[in-house]
């Protein structure tokens, strides 16, 4: 579809990162323009310059467990089975915030020990609209490249995403805008940013570097990337109607190598040569290099979309509820997480509860983004040991559903 010139088949082929609520929330409200050309322009400084004490402690925290889990008139089972899982969270350790890892709470981004509030871009991004909560939160922050990668949409005749970048200094720049379905936006280990739906990738600068049809005069159609390492794949939708047909997955190389996959592949792996998944349903997957997706490891099976480490000796997965890292090559156990296992499963449902491998942040931690009724949490686990702690902690609230990260509740298999 179209890009901005400034600076239903699968859960996550479409809708990436747990973009549900909002995108859904997006294309409801009014509808304006969408974002014309906007030339680059100079970086806008943020509204705060040092981040909140550890654990976001100036958010506010919930009225507790029985009030956030909404149990009125439950069985004494089913509140039991609440409050154990509400205790989840709290009973990890405190730890440090992530720097090198950003993410997003509501209308902030933090990154690098800094906080950038961008809730005016979400005004000015599209004039003559108010947003309402559900909208004023990102849809996905990447770090990659050195910045934080930030989408947020807006609604018009399709989906309008518009991608802002922010530097280590805290400063904003917006980036680009592109219309389409909901998708969201890519950034490879090569330094190249993918709009979401358009097709076309540039550089961390801004700079058109190539098109998937080959120019950017040819519609793509709806194409939604995804990074693997240097690589895209590419999911291909005839369009943005109401009754879109699927054409076909692809792994690209930009700006040129263009391979055809099995539609069931899915990138699993954006760190080191990139890393693909074969969701053989149910759950379960084979795993593969990006330079091989013929490799293919044994089955492992994740009640999450599995998170594999940049060497792909490893993969986070979610099983019975627990979070644990597994052999990729073999499925074997190398360690479990000691985030006690939610004994409720429900990640898309009125009273969410997930514990969703979220990205690698050194060789051996990775963080994990967590919701339990009322409560969110960003949870620090090492790979080696399983031990965890707790990074960030913040109340639901309106226009706070999650703590945003590279992933969400989109990338976790609804219970049943």
């Amino acid at each position: 579809m179209r890009v901005g010139t400034a600076v239903g088949r699968s859960r996550r082929r479409l809708l990436v990162g747990g973009a549900a609520v909002v995108l859904a929330s997006a294309v409801a409200a009014g509808t304006p323009s969408p974002p014309g050309a906007e030339p680059a322009r100079a970086a806008v400084a943020p509204a705060t310059a040092t981040p909140p004490a550890p654990e976001a402690a100036t958010e506010p925290e919930p009225a507790g467990p029985a009030a956030a889990a909404g149990t009125t008139g439950a069985t004494a089972a089913s509140r039991a089975r609440a409050d154990a899982d509400a205790s989840v969270l709290d009973a990890l350790a405190p730890d440090a915030p992530p720097r090198t890892v950003p993410y997003a709470i509501g209308t902030r981004i933090y990154f690098a020990g800094r906080v950038s509030d961008l809730a005016d871009r979400f005004a000015t991004a599209f004039p003559g609209t108010r947003p309402g909560p559900a909208q004023r939160q990102f849809t996905t922050v990447v770090g990659a490249a050195g910045f934080a990668w930030a989408q947020f949409t807006g609604s018009g005749v399709d989906v309008v995403s518009v991608v802002d970048r922010v530097g280590p200094d805290g400063a904003v720049t917006p980036f680009h805008a592109s219309t389409g379905r909901a998708s969201l936006l890519a950034v490879t280990t090569g330094g190249l940013v993918a709009m979401p739906e358009s097709g076309q990738v540039f550089t961390t600068a801004g700079r058109a570097a190539g098109a998937f049809t080959g120019s950017v005069n040819i519609d793509c159609g709806s194409c939604a990337p995804t990074a693997a390492g240097p690589r895209l794949v590419i999911d291909q939708w005839s369009g943005t109607g109401s009754q879109p047909e699927h054409q076909a997955t692809w792994l690209w190389y930009p700006p040129v190598a263009i391979q055809r996959l099995d539609d069931r592949f899915r990138a699993v792996g954006r760190l080191g040569s990139g890393w693909l998944g074969l969701d053989l349903g149910g759950g379960c997957w084979r795993l593969a290099p990006a330079t091989a997706p013929d490799r293919l490891g044994a089955p492992v099976c994740s009640q999450a979309t599995p998170l594999v480490s940049a060497d792909g000796a490893r993969a986070v997965v979610v099983q019975g509820g627990r979070v644990r890292v597994v052999e990729a090559a073999t499925g074997a156990t190398v360690s479990v997480a000691s985030l006690t296992p939610l004994a409720r499963w429900d990640p898309l449902g009125p009273h969410p509860r997930y514990a969703v491998p979220a990205v690698w942040e050194t060789a051996d931690a990775y963080l994990v983004t967590a919701r339990v009724d009322g409560t969110l949490a960003l949870v620090r686990c090492s790979a080696r040991t399983g031990a965890c702690r707790r990074a960030v902690r913040v109340a639901v609230r309106p226009g706070v559903d999650r703590i945003v990260t590279e992933r969400g509740p989109a990338d976790a298999v609804p219970a049943g």
